[in-house]
């Protein structure tokens, strides 16, 4: 039987006051990886206790103080990465901006990553972060997180998740006065140009749409190509995808592993229905593995789309699986055109010799461009899914802050 992942409350780790369980599963085989504690609306007024009650001696703490903890706690996270690696990414990016500016944190994971969630935490705790300033709240139930942001003790509130829930978190906070940071859908798109460098441009887009499942806020899913070029690019394309190994991401070798859980395998089967009933064709992939090693797991095929047009749904929806459309665009002034076309703003790649032509048309619109060597990333300014990660810490470091004035005559 598997050891049961407590909440982790004013600095020890506890069960939920009514006493049930969830399971969390290995998606690539099914097996149950944690039994969890299923919280409710009074496992989080216990955290928020803890946490208004751990504030003034957090926040009051010496600067440099704070800081010699956290640093233990990065100091820790990288001599660990392997071991750590073999959950899912950590959710320290959305946890340290908040501690560093001595606020207190009350943490609720998806329920498809609490044993990560779990190990983090462990890590702040043995690195000497005071009793009541992180605290970790378990749970299923989509109630849980309503309770969180409703808690009148809540002053700003960090949401990663869907559009639909992200409307719902920023409607509730405004009715409380609260801040809020949403980072919700994407649509991204990689604009590769007539004069790219197309091998770099390969494995840009091989490691963007594929590299982590499609399943990373910065996916790339459109895939906009200069005419001149969009046959070779295809099929190089083609070539690199071919050669792709699906599996369990435990695997040495291993590049693309599984999607988090039978629902999103699903919710991405339906995308492709839609994307040939639409008019685009699928040249590869299109289907889930369920043979041999793949029985058990949420694996999908990485699937390439050609013929898409901008209106199709897969080119305007949020997929968050290994699912790529390319767009064929006669100049750049098109492709900016396309990849503005959707209501969602975070990242974009351009692939040009032309860095002249890239920095000026960056000035005018809320597009995004990169470029290493020949590309370079810089946030997307328009749409709900966030600003991009360049100046995430910046924006989030501010947006953390209270600022007083105070005069005297």
């Amino acid at each position: 039987m598997k050891t049961l992942v407590k909440n982790f409350i004013g600095g020890k780790w506890v069960g939920a006051h009514l006493g049930r369980t969830f399971d969390s599963r290995d998606p690539a085989t099914g097996e149950v990886i944690g039994r969890c504690v299923d919280s409710g609306p009074e496992d989080i007024d216990e955290a928020m206790k803890a946490a208004t009650e751990a504030f003034e001696g957090w926040r009051r703490m010496p600067a440099p103080r704070r800081g010699e903890i956290l640093f233990r706690v990065a100091e820790r996270l990288i001599r660990d990465k392997e071991t750590l690696a073999r959950t899912v990414t950590l959710p320290s990016w959305k946890t340290f901006p908040a501690l560093i500016l001595g606020n207190t944190v009350v943490l609720k994971p998806s329920p498809e990553t609490p044993v990560t969630a779990s190990l983090f935490v462990q890590v702040l705790e043995e690195s000497g972060v005071p009793p009541g300033v992180v605290n970790l709240v378990l749970g299923s139930s989509p109630e849980l997180g309503a309770a969180l942001v409703r808690h009148p003790n809540v002053a700003l509130i960090s949401f990663t998740g869907s559009t639909a829930t992200g409307d719902q978190v920023a409607m509730d906070a405004a009715a409380g006065h609260k801040r809020v940071a949403l980072e919700m859908g994407g649509k991204n798109a990689i604009l590769v140009m007539d004069d790219a460098d197309l091998d770099l441009a390969v494995d840009g887009i091989t490691w963007s749409a594929f590299g982590t499942t499609g399943q990373r806020c910065t996916a790339c899913s459109r895939l906009l190509v200069h005419r001149e070029v969009k046959e070779r690019l295809t099929r190089m394309l083609l070539n690199r995808m071919a050669k792709l190994t699906v599996g369990n991401g435990l695997k040495p070798g291993v590049e693309i592993g599984p999607l988090v859980n039978h629902a999103q395998l699903e919710r991405v089967q339906r995308y492709i229905q839609a994307g040939m009933q639409e008019g685009a064709r699928l040249l590869t992939g299109g289907k889930a593995l369920t043979d041999g090693e793949y029985a058990r797991g949420h694996f999908f095929a990485p699937t390439l789309f050609d013929q898409v047009k901008p209106t199709m749904r897969i080119a305007q929806e949020e997929i968050f699986g290994p699912v790529l459309g390319v767009i064929e665009v006669k100049d750049l002034e098109e492709a900016i055109a396309v990849n503005n076309s959707v209501q969602y703003g975070l990242s974009t790649a351009l692939y040009t010799r032309d860095l002249n032509r890239a920095r000026h048309d960056r000035q005018r619109g809320p597009s995004a461009f990169r470029r290493d060597a020949t590309h370079r990333q810089w946030p997307s300014r328009s749409g709900p899914g966030g600003v991009g990660h360049v100046q995430r810490m910046e924006s989030d470091l501010r947006g953390l802050q209270r600022t007083s004035s105070a005069s005297a005559d």
